[in-house]
């Protein structure tokens, strides 16, 4: 944009000068002039428009000094306003206010009266000038007044002011400023109307530009205006808004479009139904009154300073903020029953009649149902039937009665709703909405599409942002969710982001903390490794760091002097029973293919919402549906199974159908030949175990076991679904196995799927971060934790506390102190994935992309802090993420072959060391859905 200042229209450049550089032009010169009072004598000396005094003050600087002077200002507006307590600032003896009606009409902010009044203006209501008195040099001397009294309204719906005959008086003035109005200097006008040949400039009855009301075009077709040189003086935000439907008026003339308006976007507003009132208020709503502001003392306003001096605390601003009653409907402008209203020029009044009246819910801690607002199109109860699986919502009452909702007298929280928020996705209004902890409102955001940080089957989220403040997350289309739906996980986890956080490395000293650069950081780090022995290192890292973060992890490990240990927290012990069964694990996607699905342990109502929405959203046969088996009780899953089997032990169950497969010869004999190893062995094994003994274990009937087996064998097109934090690694291999025995790995719509416990579990095991070898950790002396946090989510406490005793060097990564992080002797900030880029692996082994296009508090991301030290160790390594990202997919791709062998588990694995998978973010989020559920 090119700007010419001190140039004006008609003298300093003309309009042919401007036709012949440019296609079109807009108009936007203001109400600039001042308007003089309009009696007699007005020209004397020391009158003068307020606005032109107000002007001289801005462009000189130069306070006039009106010390001993009278000054009468003429008008009620805030131009009077700045007049009259400018002129206090200025040294005046007296100030009064001369205006023609009474203080009830005065145009002016009435919070500007009352401090004017405060500062020492007197007024003088009903009253107007007549004549300006003038000495014998031409300056003003008196200023004569008229009484007034008010008639019948006028057009401004104001009453209308009479002179009252014979009332006249006289009062001493030394300056009087008149601010009854400004005017738009049109001396250009002549000139456009000499050098045009396209129409005709005029000026309307109030000597503004004459425009099209609409589209703002004047009577020249290439001249478009906007702002008070159109309307009059008026505010900025209406300017501003004319400025733009001038904008885009001036758009279509010169895309050679016809020029018309925008149609009126379509807004239902409360007053269109009745005017709201007190009684309207829900009884969420307490009475609280404003905090007065603290102002300066009238005595202390002598000079420019702010008068209003700010509240005095930050509880006072917030208690100010949450008077905010939250009227403005957070759906705006997703809305589609105002998208739609606004296409076909729908008019809310044109149609009256009965409304609801009722007040919102908000008791569930995710979702808001406010029924006003509902056309009860039914989208909710769909979804929350046939994806969600939880039946919460339905119709209730008849005809114009009619809600929706969980049930009369109900409540969300009395029914099975499992929080998954996808009443929210679908709904085409403001009647269903997400209950944040924060100041909900209509804002703009900014937004980008990312991997869901909770969840492991690795959905696609936007995330929606404003100051870097998280205000929403809702589900993107991507490779695992191609519809863009999204669980509880990926929905509300965005929480989490808005919390404090570390963002610089932080070293601690004689037990207090110092901040330090990251160059010292990684100069230290890579001291104490090369300080140290192969087995005096250990690293770990966690299942929600990106792939190329545990790459670099694990590249470290390897260039420490001999090689360290490199393990993760969460895996660590668990054996191999985990690490087979993903190879050729069942995309979710195609589990739509499915006829029918043995679901071990896994709550799909409670956690991995996304797989869940794909088996409920199946319209199978209800004898092929879904077959249960859970050593739980009352697990909401139950009710959706046509068949629950409650084993005493998932191990010996599977072992027992094994058995009774392998005892009556069932087995998929082609497939194993010809795509599994290790058979004979396994077989061995199992037929060497006793059938009635692990029957018994199970505590499950031969009956059970056998319809179980023959059901599952013969069903061409099943999934077998279990989740790690359901499963021990010896069930899972044992799972793994009953696929590989009945032939069902590796086919369309059949095969296993074991849901991993974090975002990237699956990219820990493909990166050989799964180790197990807890005695390994006998005689470290440094240990590196990379976004675990195994002090605060241990199981055994004790157990866990050995691995720490004797350690000199403790390095922890993440996001805030967790119990690990106040134990090291350095911490170092974790970044987000869509912060730093990097891949997340699913549990159907689909890589997602992160791009890192959110710029967070942390300078240097997590790749490039791991990558630095790398650098400092004397590793030729680059810390650009797609370089790192190209070199673990070459790492990956080295043992990328799918295994069909079968594994021979030794029995059940000892529980997990860790909870919530050593993971202190998922920690976090689902300790606040149970608190909050």
């Amino acid at each position: 944009v090119e700007i010419f200042c001190n140039t004006r229209l008609g003298k300093d450049v003309g309009y042919a000068d401007i036709n012949s550089r440019y296609d079109a032009m807009i108009l936007s010169p203001g109400s600039q002039l001042g308007t003089r009072l309009g009696c007699e004598g007005d020209e004397a000396q020391g009158v003068m428009p307020g606005i032109d005094f107000l002007r001289e003050m801005e462009l000189t600087g130069v306070r006039p000094d009106l010390k001993g002077k009278k000054v009468i200002v003429v008008g009620g507006g805030n131009t009077a306003m700045d007049c009259c307590r400018t002129s206090v600032r200025c040294g005046a003896e007296s100030v009064k206010v001369v205006y023609r009606r009474t203080e009830k009409e005065m145009p002016a902010n009435p919070i500007e009266i009352e401090e004017s009044k405060h500062e020492g203006v007197d007024y003088m209501f009903l009253t107007n000038p007549v004549t300006v008195i003038a000495d014998k040099e031409g300056s003003i001397k008196q200023l004569r007044l008229i009484r007034m009294e008010l008639g019948e309204p006028d057009a401004s719906g104001r009453r209308r002011p009479i002179e009252v005959p014979g009332s006249e008086f006289n009062i001493e003035a030394d300056l009087v400023l008149a601010a009854i109005g400004q005017k738009t200097d049109l001396s250009f006008i002549d000139d456009i109307n000499r050098n045009t040949t396209l129409g005709e400039f005029r000026r309307n009855k109030w000597g503004e530009i004459e425009t099209n009301p609409v589209t703002l075009e004047t009577g020249v077709a290439n001249i478009f205006a906007a702002g008070d040189a159109v309307t009059g003086p008026d505010t900025i935000i209406g300017a501003i808004a004319q400025a733009r439907r001038a904008a885009l008026s001036c758009h279509q003339y010169l895309s050679g479009e016809p020029v018309v308006a925008e149609p009126e976007m379509f807004v239902s507003q409360r007053d269109n139904f009745r005017p709201p009132t007190i009684a309207d208020l829900p009884q969420r709503f307490s009475h609280q009154k404003r905090h007065e502001m603290p102002l300066l003392t009238p005595a202390e306003r002598k000079s420019f300073s702010e008068v209003e001096l700010g509240y005095a605390s930050e509880m006072v601003v917030r208690e100010e903020a949450s008077r905010c009653l939250e009227c403005g409907c957070v759906a705006f402008p997703g809305c589609d029953l105002q998208r739609y209203s606004t296409e076909y020029g729908a008019v809310q009044k044109k149609y009256g009649g009965e409304f609801h009246s009722l007040p919102p819910d908000d008791t569930h801690p995710f979702i808001t149902f406010d029924l006003n607002k509902c056309i009860l199109c039914g989208r909710c109860v769909r979804i929350c039937h046939e994806m969600a699986g939880a039946d919460a919502l339905g119709f209730h009452e008849r005809g114009f009665r009619t809600v929706i909702g969980p049930g009369p007298g109900l409540r969300l929280t009395d029914t099975y709703c499992s929080s998954c928020g996808l009443c929210i996705s679908t709904c085409p209004t403001g009647a269903i909405t997400e209950n944040t902890p924060f100041k909900p409102g209509p804002v703009e955001t900014t937004s980008f599409v990312t991997t869901d940080f909770i969840g492991s089957e690795g959905a696609s989220v936007r995330l929606h942002y404003r100051k870097n403040f998280f205000t929403g997350a809702e589900g993107s289309a991507g490779a695992v969710n191609t519809d863009a739906s999204v669980g509880r996980e990926g929905r509300f986890s965005y929480r989490l982001l808005n919390l404090p956080r570390l963002n610089k490395p932080v070293l601690k000293e004689n037990g207090s903390y110092r901040e330090i650069s990251f160059e010292e950081a990684y100069r230290l780090i890579a001291e104490k490794i090369k300080g140290a022995s192969g087995k005096e290192n250990a690293f770990f890292g966690g299942a929600r760091l990106t792939n190329e973060e545990l790459y670099l992890i694990g590249k470290i490990a390897a260039q420490a002097p001999e090689g360290a240990f490199a393990g993760s927290f969460q895996y660590l012990d668990s054996g191999e029973g985990y690490h087979g069964v993903s190879d050729e694990n069942i995309r979710v996607n195609d589990l739509s293919k499915a006829e029918g699905f043995y679901i071990f342990g896994a709550d799909l109502l409670a956690r991995h919402q996304l797989t869940g929405f794909r088996v409920f959203n199946r319209n199978l046969p209800e004898e092929n549906r879904i077959t249960y088996i859970t050593t739980g009780e009352n697990i909401r899953m139950e009710r959706k199974a046509r068949q629950v089997i409650r084993p005493v032990s998932y191990f010996s169950f599977v072992r027992a159908v094994i058995s009774y497969i392998l005892r009556n010869n069932l087995q998929n004999d082609i497939f194993i030949k010809t795509c599994c190893s290790n058979f004979d062995d396994f077989k061995t094994a199992m037929v060497a175990a006793d059938h009635h003994s692990l029957a018994e274990k199970s505590g499950v009937s031969d009956e059970v076991i056998s319809a179980f087996a023959e059901e599952y064998n013969k069903m061409q097109k099943a999934v077998v679904i279990f989740a790690e934090e359901d499963i021990d690694p010896a069930t899972a291999a044992e799972l793994h196995n009953l696929s590989l025995l009945t032939g069902k790995r590796g086919k369309e719509g059949a095969g296993l799927l074991c849901l991993r416990r974090s975002c990237n579990s699956q990219g820990v095991i493909d990166l050989d971060l799964a180790q197990s070898g807890s005695e390994n950790l006998k005689g470290v002396r440094n240990m590196f934790v990379f976004g675990e946090d195994p002090l605060g989510l241990a199981v055994d406490k004790e157990q866990t506390e050995e691995f720490f005793t004797g350690l000199e060097f403790l390095v922890v990564q993440d996001f805030n102190m967790t119990a690990t992080a106040k134990r090291a002797d350095l911490i170092m900030p974790a970044t987000w994935a869509f912060e730093s880029g990097g891949s997340y692996t699913g549990s159907s082994r689909v890589i997602s992309i992160n791009e890192g296009n959110y710029t967070g508090p942390v300078k240097h991301s997590g790749i490039r802090q791991m990558a630095s030290v790398l650098i400092e160790m004397g590793v030729k390594q680059s810390v650009d993420d797609i370089d790192v990202h190209n070199e673990m997919l070459a790492r990956i791709s080295e043992k990328s072959c799918v295994s069909h062998a079968f594994i021979i588990a030794d029995g059940v694995d000892s529980d997990p060391f860790f909870r919530h998978g050593c993971n202190a973010v998922a920690a976090q989020f689902e300790t606040q859905i149970i608190n909050a559920v």
